[in-house]
């Protein structure tokens, strides 16, 4: 071998030595970036010139410096996964939790605007009548406290109807962003596979994208399977949203569900892909506000419903029973302000006029109040509504109380998945620090190298064969 080799082996230390301290460089900057996978450069040495058995054609000699094959992306790809998996279930129960505490703000309970307080002031108010069966003021009293119950029941039915639609409207902004972010995917895929056929690095590339996917995750449950030359296909439900460089979008149904009414008439909202075909939403926050359109705001929609009914059967059964304080007969106290059956959301006083409270029964004479007295205790008892309204908010409370935890617990098990990927994949300050001065110093050794061999070819290409001139 030519004695000019040494300056290519130390040529070869001083690249690959400048290569390691890049690539340090870039991951001391980039430590705070947000999914950043740190590199390592991956260094062999360099085969000789010539190899293999030939007879007059062999090296023996040391070998010819070393050489930069492979620039990894420190990456465990279960635990990315694993990841995307918590990450999916913790939005999932985040969305669920604050459903919940969403609710259990509108029912204001325990509190003197809460629906408790306004049916013991209502079975109060019949108690006074019935001891003043004779007074005005006492009749008007109890259809100020009627018209309370109804107002607050109109309340809470309002609450949970304004619950379901926005979260269906926030359905529909989140789609949006599902088909976006599923675009970034595939543009990405697309980089990746030509950068990936063309030989070059494509490390950055790979962190944004498992952003990208990490958030279809968060919001849909999607799951990510690897393609042809680096790609990843991502699929909701068994559909695939990205596959390659294609995408397919989501969107709601055509014939979605537009309000509760709907649903709990037998209705639904669904999310549809290519063609209308129907897809399941596993996961995420989409798949939580789903359950909840579905689940959480119906579900205690009819049991408001039913609270309202109950107060209004049972209130009716005995008024319409007495008389009025002109001695006629009394008719429903409650009644649906749309003509059907009584609910939250309809539940209105029939009485207008003070005179038509019932407060004595059949025959007892118009200044009777044992009618009124029966009224105003049937708020007690295990059978009254004012029980089947503390078992709701019981409910409720414990139902709240039961997604805060699991959220809470859920973000701890994100933490350490989290963390468990940052011990694989993040930036170590020290341990790049390290590497730098190994780097550093082996570029000084191979500088060094590089001098000592050019005074040696000096030496010998300027001073061999001129002794005795």
């Amino acid at each position: 071998m030519s004695s000019f080799a040494g300056l290519h082996t130390a040529l070869s230390g001083l690249v690959a030595q400048r290569y390691g301290l890049d690539v340090t460089g870039a991951n001391v900057a980039n430590a705070n970036t947000p999914g950043y996978s740190r590199q390592r450069v991956v260094m062999d040495p360099s085969t000789p010139v010539t190899t293999g058995t030939a007879l007059f054609s062999r090296w023996d000699g040391p070998g010819t410096g070393v050489r930069v094959t492979d620039l990894q992306r420190v990456n465990d790809e279960l635990v990315t996964q694993r990841v995307r998996q918590e990450t999916s279930t913790a939005a999932f129960m985040d969305v669920d939790r604050a459903a919940w505490s969403r609710f259990e703000v509108a029912l204001g309970e325990p509190g003197d605007t809460g629906l408790a307080a306004r049916l013991s002031t209502f079975w109060s108010s019949w108690q006074d009548l019935a001891n003043s069966p004779g007074t005005a003021a006492a009749r008007s009293q109890v259809l100020q406290a009627g018209a309370a119950v109804a107002d607050t029941l109109h309340g809470l039915g309002a609450a949970v109807t304004q619950a379901w639609t926005d979260a269906r409207a926030q359905v529909g902004q989140l789609l949006g962003e599902v088909d976006a972010t599923a675009r970034a995917v595939a543009d990405l895929n697309a980089a990746i596979r030509d950068a990936t056929a063309a030989g070059g690095s494509v490390n950055e590339l790979l962190d944004q994208r498992d952003q990208l996917v990490l958030r279809l995750s968060e919001l849909t449950g999607a799951t990510a399977r690897p393609g042809d030359l680096g790609t990843v296909d991502v699929f909701v439900g068994g559909t695939a949203v990205v596959r390659g460089d294609r995408t397919t979008g989501l969107s709601l149904s055509a014939g979605a569900a537009g309000s509760i009414d709907e649903v709990l008439s037998g209705g639904a909202v669904s999310v549809t892909g290519a063609a209308g075909a129907p897809v399941d939403v596993p996961g995420g926050r989409i798949g939580a506000l789903l359950d909840s359109l579905h689940r959480t705001w119906p579900g205690v929609m009819q049991r408001l419903d039913a609270t309202a009914a109950d107060v209004a059967s049972q209130v009716d059964t005995v008024h319409s029973t007495g008389l009025t304080q002109d001695g006629t007969a009394a008719g429903a106290f409650f009644t649906a302000s749309d003509g059907g059956p009584v609910t939250a959301r309809s539940i209105t006083v029939a009485v207008t006029d003070p005179r038509d409270v019932a407060a004595a029964s059949g025959g007892a004479g118009a200044l009777d109040g044992s009618l009124a007295d029966a009224l105003g205790r049937i708020g007690q008892g295990p059978g009254s509504p004012d029980a089947a309204w503390r078992q709701l908010v019981g409910d409720v409370g414990s139902a709240a109380q039961a997604a805060e935890r699991r959220s809470d617990s859920q973000k701890v098990v994100v933490r350490d998945v989290t963390a468990a990927r940052e011990a694989v994949s993040g930036v170590d300050i020290d341990e790049e620090l390290t590497n730098m001065v190994m780097f550093q110093r082996a570029y000084e050794g191979a500088a060094r190298m590089l001098t000592a061999v050019d005074e040696a070819l000096d030496t010998l290409i300027n001073r061999t064969g001129v002794v005795g001139r």
